[in-house]
């Protein structure tokens, strides 16, 4: 599973600073997704879009501004 360092960390004998994106076992990342120490990426890459149901859409009306 692809994970997100959150601080400096050695992991399998590797070191890996703040920031680096590595594999790590599914069955490790929970311990340290506890410690604060790396983060679980997204697997589709992509955030799922907002959806907002019942509001119209926003329109801006440039004529009617004050002088």
């Amino acid at each position: 599973m692809k994970v997100k360092a959150l601080k400096n960390l050695i992991y399998n004998g590797t070191f890996h600073q703040t920031g680096d994106v590595f594999d790590m076992k599914d069955s490790e990342v929970t311990g340290f997704e506890n410690r604060h120490w790396v983060i679980r990426l997204l697997q589709s890459g992509t955030k799922p879009a907002a959806k907002v149901n019942g509001l119209p859409p926003l329109e801006v009306d440039v004529k009617s501004k004050k002088k």
